[in-house]
């Protein structure tokens, strides 16, 4: 998710992480990747920095989004 630069500081993004924070409240874990100067933002939504890796195979079927949860 972004918000373009001449529609930054109108609380868009904000608007967004919390329509999709309630549409995934069922959701017992959640994982969000940012660039690390973003943190602070997430973390007023309740969100944690945390260290990790991953492998993920952008072609693979499991990948897809179900349940409609992809129509934020």
């Amino acid at each position: 998710m972004e918000v373009l630069p001449e529609y930054r500081d109108r609380g868009i993004g904000s608007e967004l992480v919390r329509r999709m924070l309630a549409k995934l409240e069922a959701i017992p874990n959640l994982d969000l990747t940012c660039d690390p100067e973003l943190q602070g933002y997430y973390q007023r939504f309740g969100m944690q920095a945390v260290v990790g890796m991953i492998i993920k195979s952008i072609a693979h079927p499991t990948d897809r989004v179900q349940d409609g949860l992809n129509t934020l």
